[in-house]
Parts: structure tokens; sequence; C-alpha cells
């Protein structure tokens, strides 16, 4: 079977394709492997395809079996836990399985998301055998933050940096599996950061709290106290709280047909990919709160400079803009910026979202 044929699917960073088989015609396939580059651009995609190439040999029910993450030598890890990191007990399960024999191949392939996400202490414990890997393996680590892995942890690993998808494909997968129109699909391609996940994000995008909410703020440009801005930060905290809650519930409403025929063991594994997942979407969407806030200094910059106004962000909300400028709203892109890469920093270290919120909003001078 043409190699290419199981990268078919995905779209943009073909030389990434053409590097991994390339390795493979040679047989020069690396064992340690980082794949680095923004989120929801395709790289645990890719990860999988080069997977279903070692893995399978071509052999439709095997390449069902990766596809459905069951092939019984393929091993995917992803946070778990209420901090939405890898567990200490999940990398130990990992140093015993990598030095097993496959079962079903001729080699195993290890993948791990967010690989930033390991605690210290499980990464300095897997050095070793990071280090000298099983001769019968590959290791795939995924990451939008490789500068948060440690450098003994990158050093011992080939990464392979992915680009942000190209505008145009982004503009077909828009219009093909949203319904847009050619101008609707090149607005949100333009502010998609050149990632899927985003495109997708802002095409079935409905109007969430945190608009309702800052909207007004962000059109005032400044709170008429300060007691003003703490009451903001409390609802922000208390609906992000509430949007947890539902999130764990609607989790565990899915699952709950499933508990009964688990063993304790079984169990206590999956309370912690439940509270993982809680964790990992929690900090999704205190990004896109983030990612919001920007969007409306993008957009004020954009009138600033009297560009194409359908590459506004916030159309809707035009006249709010106009007023903010009027107001005399003159913040730096590049503050702005500093500012919520700042807020970022804060919550990765596991900074109170109300603190680093109250902080931003001193920095953006709205008191």
């Amino acid at each position: 079977m043409i190699l290419e044929t199981y990268f078919s699917h995905i779209c943009g960073n073909d030389p990434i394709k053409h590097y991994l088989i390339k390795m493979i015609e040679k047989n020069a396939i690396g064992q340690s492997l980082l794949f680095a580059g923004p989120e929801g651009i395709g790289k645990s995609l890719f990860a999988k395809a080069f997977a279903e190439i070692l893995l399978t040999n071509g052999s439709a029910d095997q390449r069902k079996q990766v596809k459905a993450e069951t092939h019984p030598d393929l091993h995917i890890y992803r946070p778990e836990g209420k901090l939405g990191m890898h567990s200490i007990d999940a990398m130990r399960q990992l140093t015993e399985e990598i030095y097993l024999v496959p079962y079903q191949a001729k080699r195993k392939v290890f993948i791990i998301h967010e690989a930033e996400r390991m605690l210290p202490y499980s990464a300095n414990a897997l050095l070793k055998t990071f280090e000298e890997p099983a001769l019968d393996c590959v290791i795939i680590l995924l990451t939008s933050l490789p500068e948060n892995l440690l450098p003994t942890i990158r050093s011992r690993f080939q990464t392979i940096y992915f680009q942000e998808v190209e505008k145009k494909y982004l503009v077909k997968f828009v219009q093909e599996n949203f319904q847009k129109t050619e101008q609707e699909a090149q607005t949100i391609a333009a502010s998609s950061k050149g990632s899927f996940v985003q495109a997708a994000r802002l095409c079935s995008q409905k109007k969430t709290y945190y608009q309702d909410i800052l909207l007004p703020l962000l059109a005032a440009g400044r709170f008429s106290s300060y007691g003003a801005l703490l009451e903001t930060v409390r609802q922000l905290t208390d609906q992000l709280e509430q949007s947890k809650k539902q999130v764990e519930e609607e989790m565990r409403q899915e699952l709950s047909s499933h508990l009964e025929n688990l063993t304790a063991v079984q169990k206590e594994s999956l309370e912690k990919e439940i509270e993982g997942f809680v964790s990992v979407q929690t900090n999704r969407e205190t990004t896109h709160l983030l990612d919001f806030i920007l969007s409306w200094y993008r957009d004020l910059e954009l009138i600033r400079v009297k560009g194409d106004p359908t590459f506004l962000f916030h159309k809707d909300a035009y006249n709010q803009l106009e007023q903010s400028i009027q107001q005399g709203n003159r913040l730096s892109i590049e503050l702005v910026q500093k500012a919520i890469s700042d807020a970022r920093k804060a919550l990765e270290r596991s900074s109170s979202i109300g603190i680093t919120l109250e902080n931003l909003f001193l920095k953006l001078h709205f008191y």
C-alpha cells in the first residue's frame, strides 16, 4: 500500500508527511519523537497515522483497531485527575509496558498527549526510559508548549515542529463542515490562528456567559469602582465553576450505565479520567475567555489602522468598538498581548483564576 494514503485525510504540514514517510522507507525510524506545534493543527492525527503504518502492515482490521485505539500494541496516555496532569501511576505503567514484547505487531507505539502536563517527578523518573527505550518501540510526545517540557526530556527526543495550517485548508474545512459562505469562511479562517479546532470552535460558537459580562466592560473600558472590578471577577469565577460542575455532571451521567460492571480499580481509574477531562475542559474555557479579551483589542487595532472590517472578530459589536475608540482607549496591542500572556502563565502555575483576572484587569487599566 502507498504510504501517502495513510496521511490523505490530514490537511497541511505536507513536509512532515514526506519526512515521516522517508523515515519509514529508509528504515530509519526514530524511537523518540516530539511533535510540537500549536493546538488543533493535527499533531495527534499525524501520530495515529504514523502508528497505523508502523503497527498494521496494511491490514484493514488492524487499521480499524488503531483508529479505534484498541490495537494491543498502541498505548495512548492523556492527562487525568483534578489538575489534568499525567499521573505518576500512569507514567509508571508506561515504564513497565515499554519493555514488554509486542503482542501483535513487530513493535509498540506509545503516544503521550499534552506531554507538558507530566509531573516533574514523573518526567524525571522517565528519563532513563526515554534515554534507553526498548528497541521494538516508538515513543511520540505531543505538545503545544515544548518550552514547558524539562530540558532533559527535550534533549532526548527528535523534535518535529508543526506549522499552522494554511488558510486555504481552513476555508475548505469551514465551508464543507459548517455550510458557511466563501466570505464567512475566509473571515473565520483568518481568525483561527491556523487551527482546525479554533475554526470549528468559532463556527459553532454560541454566545457565552463571559460575552454578556465582558462586552459592556470592554466597551466602557473602565470599572466605576474597585468594588465593581471585584464583582465582575466574582461573576466570571462563579460562572466558570458552574460550567465546570455541569461538564462533570454530564460526563458522569454519560458513563453511569458502564459503572456497575467495573471493578474497584477500574472505577478509580475512570474517576481519574473524569477529573482529567473536566480539568482540561476548564482550562480550555479559561483560555477562550482570555482569547475573547485579546480579540477585542485586536479589533480595536484593526479599526484604528482602517483595516478591512470583514476581518473583525466582533462584527456585531462594531458600534461598541467605535465607542471604545472615541472614549480614548489607546492601549497598545503589544501591552495587551503581554498582559494576556502573563495571565496564561499564572494559570499554568495553578494561580487562582480570580486573582489572575483581577491582575489582568488592573494591567489593562480598567481601574
